[in-house]
């Protein structure tokens, strides 16, 4: 069996066949002399730059052998539509129109709960009126006999899958070029498109299993040894405060974590302090988005906590020479850090998926943290807020899943808390709350008494800081204490226990 891709092959396949009929002599002087073409070249010059005439013409990659071979592996093998259907080959991965009428008549006879033979195949394109344009009941016959057994059945769907892909490829190119000369939209968006489609190709290969139980169990009770061996550890990543790890054990893979907080309350410098953690302590690499402070100010923020200094009297200079060598010790931890931070403002989703996919390949990333998500932009077209942001926080739960890391998103809260006597934060206090409720894993609020009451506040409450853990999926919720110092934006554990926790 070959592969060919030779321009005149097209001819042995019947007087219905598209590719017979297409303008192929067009590209001649287009194919070299190694037989390759210059895809570009062939874009400019096509007639009829539609997906129908890229997939005909056979100047692009193809085994019309493969193709062949697979369908008759499914007439004289029963179960090969089970393959080839579980493999996620669909019509149009078949070079040949034809071709991809006869596949989508075995889906139909099989949808059907038909046999797939001769017999039913010619009875089918009758009645859809396809049998002429297949040839006729001869040529339908002539696949059945074509190979003796359907044993090599995976080798041609990997063959017709690949040249698939190449053609794909090729067509998804074509429409990217188009788009750029036309230049009726932004860079950005043109390069966000772009990666859509592409890794729209590889996802289109992908096939899902369900696992069975026996499976999960075995993965599970393997987990749960191994939890009972090492009573100790967190499965996920440490926050740096050990109330909060004890209710949510880590920063879980594949979770998003929701801070929430009215403006001033440390969101940002909590989350900074679990960056500092996870990076300096535990050396795992942290993505920092920033769209509201800028990046220069955050290393400010870092160096100040690290090093215990006054961020105020830092900002000004006015630091003694004895803090000096405190302040260079904390600059030399904080440059040896995996964080990166991104200052980018109001980025879009697609933007920030792109950004974390090279970060985790090129970076190993293992938290990404976004302050805030509010700032974020999500697709064009949405009449309100609120929609947007649902299509934010789903999308931020998307990115946390399919690159099996935490994703700590913080979020503001609407003013209806401050109306209340009682001021601690509510799931109903958050912005655009409905979405966020639903996609988040963990949603924890931020709350401190000494900000509302000031120099009311009760001693035992002054640089007292609670942490609501009001969801938790997979664990216990309850409300745990940290020391808040605001001079130097750093959260420390208390010595105290935690509140009782509720499942």
């Amino acid at each position: 069996m070959t592969s060919s891709t030779s321009h005149q092959e097209g001819k042995l396949y019947g007087s219905g066949n598209l590719l017979e009929n297409a303008n192929l002599e067009h590209f001649n002087h287009l194919i070299k002399k190694d037989n390759t073409v210059d895809v570009g070249s062939i874009i400019q010059e096509a007639e009829k730059p539609t997906e129908e005439v890229l997939q005909a013409r056979t100047d692009l990659p193809h085994s019309s052998d493969a193709e062949k071979c697979l369908l008759c592996s499914i007439l004289i093998d029963p179960d090969a539509i089970e393959t080839t259907i579980h493999e996620k080959i669909q019509p149009d991965d078949f070079a040949f129109p034809i071709h991809a009428t006869l596949y989508r008549t075995m889906l139909a006879l099989h949808s059907e709960s038909q046999p797939i033979n001769t017999v039913t195949m010619i009875e089918k394109l009758t009645t859809i009126g396809k049998l002429d344009y297949v040839g006729n009941a001869q040529a339908i016959a002539q696949y059945e006999s074509f190979i003796q057994s359907s044993a090599m059945l995976k080798t041609y769907i990997g063959t017709v899958r690949q040249k698939s892909t190449l053609r794909k490829l090729i067509l998804t190119s074509s429409r990217i070029i188009k788009s750029a000369h036309l230049q009726n939209q932004s860079a950005d968006d043109l390069l966000n498109d772009a990666e859509r489609l592409i890794l729209q190709i590889r996802s289109d290969m992908i096939s899902c299993d369900a696992a069975s139980i026996q499976q999960l169990v075995k993965q599970a009770m393997h987990r749960l040894e191994a939890l009972y061996n090492n009573k100790m550890n967190l499965t996920g990543i440490p926050s740096g405060f050990k109330d909060f790890d004890r209710i949510t054990n880590g920063l879980q893979p594949g979770e998003l974590i929701i801070i929430a907080a009215r403006p001033s309350m440390g969101k940002t410098a909590f989350t900074l302090n679990v960056a500092a953690h996870a990076a300096m302590k535990c050396k795992e690499p942290v993505a920092f988005f920033s769209l509201e402070m800028g990046a220069e100010q955050l290393v400010h923020r870092l160096i100040g906590s690290e090093a215990r200094l006054d961020l105020s009297k830092l900002r000004r200079g006015q630091i003694e020479r004895s803090e000096f060598s405190q302040l260079i010790a904390a600059a030399g931890n904080i440059g040896q850090a995996p964080i990166y931070i991104d200052e980018t403002a109001s980025l879009s989703i697609s933007e920030m998926r792109s950004k974390c996919r090279r970060y985790v390949k090129n970076n190993s990333v293992k938290l990404i943290i976004v302050d805030y998500l509010q700032l974020m932009s999500g697709p064009e077209g949405y009449e309100s807020k609120a929609v947007e942001v649902a299509e934010i926080s789903k999308g931020l739960k998307g990115i946390a899943r399919e690159l099996k890391v935490p994703v700590i998103a913080l979020s503001q809260l609407n003013r209806g808390v401050e109306s209340r006597v009682d001021k601690r934060p509510m799931m109903s206090d958050l912005r655009e709350s409905g979405a966020i409720e639903q996609d988040a894993d963990v949603i924890a609020f931020l709350y401190r008494e000494e900000y509302y009451l000031r120099d009311k506040t009760p001693e035992d409450k002054i640089g007292i800081a609670e942490i609501i853990v009001a969801k938790n999926r997979n664990g216990p919720t309850g409300m745990l204490e940290l020391r808040f110092s605001g001079n130097i934006t750093r959260f420390v554990d208390l010595d105290r226990h935690h509140e009782n926790f509720s499942e």
